[in-house]
């Protein structure tokens, strides 16, 4: 018999917490939005009949999918502990809808490629905002000891709605078609979700969603407080081993993901195979590792509480060790 009610009381939780659940409203519209925008400008530019994307066009496309990710968020993380972030929210949905929409008239237009990935350049970096602004929020509407238990309700609920959005793309790219007509409607399609996004922003109230004065507030100029920030997690990762593996393990799983994406991409678009070639296998392929996200998200809380957390091997030695030393009675360090 299947247990429900671990899924049951976690749904209550979100229920009792009102800002909460309009956080994790507007997380839902935003991310099917982002969800929505990279896929239709991934068919807009990487399989578009009116536009032969080679190689290195795809590798740009990519690089600029992702470069405000690693660029602004140290500084968006700096600004959203100084601004007002219901502001930010506002202010970033506000940019946002105008530039997709800006970006939806360039590719009516016919304008060249690099035009419309700086426009998009510009998107994903008022996105990073949003995201960055949910995320440092979150603190702010729950609950101390709920927080890492929202977090990923929060999580797993993004990644689904950006899963939705991509995969609504090729419904839209079927119906309007896969030109550049075609790829303009759906970018304009995705100002609907990033307006929605922006209504939900001006429901809350002024500063419920922080930040708010703490003794550990860093003070100062954003650059001091971004480089203040790496020197303490530097120190932190030079200090403790198991932090430097973890981040290690992070960045080499990060780097092989988007190099074989990369790789996916290029080969789906340039194969000669008419059964193979095509937006709807790079996004069964790009949709595998969304779904295996969602799934481990919602798998791994029931996995811990079943079987538990494994130990780390330093904690197991030290654990043998001290019952080694209570079985001599030694009491050497």
């Amino acid at each position: 018999m299947v247990n429900t009610g671990a899924p049951v009381a976690v749904w209550r939780s979100v229920r009792a917490l009102p800002e909460f659940w309009r956080l994790l409203e507007l997380r839902t519209v935003s991310q099917f939005g982002d969800g929505l925008f990279q896929a239709g400008l991934a068919g807009a530019l990487l399989f578009n009949p009116e536009r032969a994307a080679g190689p290195w066009e795809i590798a740009g496309a990519f690089a600029v999918l992702y470069l405000p990710y690693s660029l602004l968020g140290p500084f968006a993380g700096a600004l959203l502990d100084r601004w007002d972030r219901r502001l930010v929210l506002i202010g970033a949905n506000l940019g946002r809808l105008l530039l997709v929409l800006g970006v939806a008239a360039l590719l009516a237009a016919g304008t060249s490629d690099r035009t419309i990935l700086f426009g998009a350049l510009v998107v994903n970096g008022f996105t990073r905002f949003v995201s960055s602004g949910l995320s440092a929020a979150l603190p702010d509407v729950v609950p101390r000891e709920q927080v890492v238990t929202m977090n990923s309700v929060a999580t797993a609920t993004g990644a689904a709605a950006a899963s939705l959005g991509a995969g609504f793309m090729l419904v839209s790219r079927w119906v309007f078609g896969s030109d550049d007509a075609g790829a303009a409607t759906i970018i304009f399609i995705v100002a609907l979700p990033v307006a929605a996004a922006l209504l939900l922003s001006v429901r809350f109230s002024p500063h419920i969603l922080g930040p708010h004065e703490s003794k550990r507030a860093i003070h100062g100029s954003v650059v001091y407080a971004v480089a203040t920030g790496w020197l303490h997690g530097a120190r932190a990762v030079l200090a403790v081993p198991s932090v430097a593996a973890t981040l290690a393990g992070l960045a080499s799983h990060r780097m092989v993901f988007g190099i074989n994406t990369l790789l996916v991409l290029v080969m789906v678009r340039h194969t000669n195979t008419a059964d193979v070639a095509g937006i709807g296998t790079a996004a069964l392929f790009l949709a595998a590792p969304l779904l295996g996200g969602f799934l481990a998200t919602a798998v791994l809380p029931i996995l811990v509480r079943r079987w538990g957390d494994t130990p780390h091997p330093t904690a197991r030695w030290r654990s043998r060790r001290s019952s080694s030393c209570a079985a001599r009675a030694c009491n050497s360090p």
